[in-house]
């Protein structure tokens, strides 16, 4: 099956996505990318609102930024968003993604690039799509050359988590293993991980778990 629900690729750099989100009244955001460690410098400012400018991201006249379709959209998701996924994987050939989760029926995602290291690729999935997406990509799969024959002990290859970003807390943990050569699944907290065999319906089912309509979900 091929999911077509992913739009257009959008690439930002990490300048243009602070600008942006400045603009658009973000004072903080939440992404396991983290924020820029220092403030941005005056000459770089202005360097990249020039090159914003040229790809036509945004307009800027009387010295107001008019942030331009569908960045707006963009940001106005990441501004309203209450939980996020985010995928970190120990698989260096899958960047790291940071999920925001819309009142609509939209994913917007934002993942780290592997041939820039200070760029963003930004896109948006229909929900229902997300988890055959995610599972398409790769993540939660494995192939001969992400196992290490001489050594046994447990990796973690994929850690999936769901958080209440207003509360900062974790609503719930999926982790997908190898050990001794074997896959499995671990649901839970790092306190309490339960051990589930490992099959592409029950991650679709957990995963499936993540996604809007658990108002009733117990916070970890």
């Amino acid at each position: 099956m091929n999911v077509e629900g992913v739009q257009v690729n959008y690439l930002l750099s990490l300048n243009e996505f602070e600008i942006l989100a400045n603009r658009c009244g973000i004072q903080r955001i939440y992404s396991y990318l983290g924020n820029q460690p220092e403030q941005m410098k005056w000459e770089i400012f202005i360097q990249t609102l020039h090159q914003m400018i040229k790809k036509n991201i945004i307009n800027v006249s009387e010295e107001i930024i008019q942030v331009k379709e569908p960045y707006s959209t963009f940001f106005k998701i990441i501004k309203e968003a209450t939980e996020v996924i985010t995928f970190n994987t120990d698989k260096d050939y899958y960047p790291g993604k940071c999920c925001y989760l819309s009142k609509e029926n939209i994913i917007l995602i934002t993942e780290t690039s592997n041939t820039r290291e200070d760029t963003l690729r930004i896109y948006e999935i229909e929900k229902k799509e997300f988890v055959d997406y995610i599972l398409e990509e790769g993540y939660l799969t494995y192939k001969s050359k992400d196992v290490d024959f001489d050594k046994t002990e447990k990796r973690i290859l994929t850690r999936i988590q769901s958080w209440d970003i207003i509360r900062e807390k974790i609503i719930t943990e999926l982790c997908f293993c190898l050990e001794d050569n074997q896959c499995y699944i671990e649901q839970g907290s790092e306190e309490q991980m339960i051990r589930l065999d490992y099959s592409l319906e029950v991650l679709k089912k957990e995963i499936k778990v993540m996604i809007p309509g658990k108002e009733n979900a117990k916070i970890i």
